[in-house]
């Protein structure tokens, strides 16, 4: 198995995405848009769980704690601390090998971290083929973080083997490996800068999208649109001091769409889509590992790099029943393949690929969604206000590099 630093492999990407601006419910994939000048405030709110789990590099479901477990072995125990690399020589000359049997135990960190937003929408139908929309999440994000350690920390067994030979620089060593992984961690973790692995609690606003959705085709039987995403840096990019934060936004992006929908019947509408998101590469703040098994890298690693993130190429399809002029139900499923990132740092020397690996996703993702609508009873007067109440229920189900979440997204839509 491939080895990874620390600070990727507790990194944790949630990607909150908004689908804003159309009147449909949230699992149609609709190509209904707002008539010219009509106003649509919208409020939508969200919850994300299920990132105990995640899918690594081969597809397989492993839980979070399987993920960030690490054994120490001599070479994990030098890549945490260097000062130990003495202890270990010492050990080796007192009796050949034996350094390389000193074993830590098991290091498990269990991150649970859990997202909620909400995110203000605003739409206005500008033409009769044009409806325009901002958005903007705010992003509650709570971490409930435990360290232990498990197995047995073979330290002193290994020392008494050793005798009194190792000297004052083996002793000190000693002492600091006998006292644990989860110590020594926190130690390493305040000499190099980061912040400590402590649960916590924040809010955060992320990235403004601005939406754009042209219907350029309809017939009775058949309508399609353009659907452009421009989103825009301001959200809080990754810090890489900080191993436990979202690491998800200052991303600056552009995602070009088509929907298309076929209406069967009345009451029974098909729909295709497919979109790709052209990632702007920009300035990014990173700790470079000196290798693979560089688990912590330090401060003089820290580089500010240009990062050009992955594009994501998307496709779906779903299918909605109308049940009545009110309640309409659907259902889909969405994939997508996002292409690694590409870092440029100014060291030849360094390896930057490092930081590339897992950063190539895959994912397959299957919804459902109930929505009601009184737009159509306030057309024939059966109603006093037009308004559209909406959940959607989405899960990532497969894939690659990419957490096993589901969502639960409720929406309530205004119109005047």
């Amino acid at each position: 198995m491939q080895k990874h630093s620390l600070s990727s492999r507790l990194k944790f990407t949630a990607a909150v995405a908004l689908i804003a601006a159309s009147s449909s419910a949230f699992a149609m994939d609709s190509t209904d848009i707002l008539p010219r000048t009509v106003n649509s405030p919208q409020f939508r709110y969200g919850i994300m769980d299920g990132a105990d789990k995640k899918f690594d590099a081969t597809g397989s479901l492993i839980t979070q704690v399987d993920a960030n477990s690490m054994n120490f072995g001599t070479n994990e125990i030098v890549a945490l601390d260097a000062n130990a690399r003495k202890f270990i020589e010492a050990l080796n000359q007192a009796s050949p090998g034996l350094g390389n049997s000193l074993n830590l135990g098991t290091l498990k960190i269990d991150a649970r971290p859990e997202v909620r937003y909400m995110a203000p929408v605003f739409a206005r139908g500008i033409t009769k083929k044009l409806t325009l929309a901002a958005a903007i999440p705010i992003i509650n994000y709570t971490n409930n973080v435990e360290v232990s350690q498990s197995g047995v920390n073979n330290a002193a067994q290994v020392r008494a083997q050793a005798g009194g030979s190792l000297g004052a620089e083996g002793e000190a060593a000693f002492q600091t490996l006998q006292a644990g992984v989860v110590a020594g961690l926190t130690d390493s973790l305040q000499k190099g800068g980061y912040k400590p692995l402590v649960s916590r609690q924040e809010s955060l606003v992320g990235d403004l999208q601005l939406h754009g959705l042209y219907k350029f085709y309809s017939n009775k039987r058949l309508s399609a649109l353009s659907r452009t995403i421009v989103s825009l840096p301001t959200g809080k990019q990754d810090d890489p001091d900080d191993l436990m934060d979202l690491g998800t936004y200052g991303e600056l992006a552009l995602e070009q769409g088509v929907v298309a929908n076929l209406s069967v019947t009345h009451q029974f509408t098909l729909a295709a889509k497919a979109s790709y998101k052209f990632v702007a590469p920009l300035d990014s703040d990173v700790r470079v590992p000196k290798s693979s098994g560089d688990a912590l890298p330090g401060m003089d690693r820290k580089e500010t790099v240009l990062r050009d993130g992955g594009d994501t190429t998307t496709i779906g399809g779903s299918a909605t029943v109308s049940i009545n002029d009110e309640i309409s139900v659907g259902s889909g499923i969405d994939l997508s393949h996002k292409q690694k990132d590409q870092l440029y740092g100014s060291h030849s020397d360094w390896d930057y690929s490092i930081l590339e690996n897992r950063s190539e996703q895959t994912a397959a993702k299957v919804k459902a969604g109930i929505e009601y609508s009184t737009t159509t009873a306030y057309t024939k007067g059966r109603s006093a206000i037009p308004f559209k109440i909406a959940y959607e229920f989405a899960n990532t189900f497969a894939g690659k590099n990419v957490l096993n979440t589901s969502v639960h997204e409720f929406a309530l839509s205004l119109f005047f």
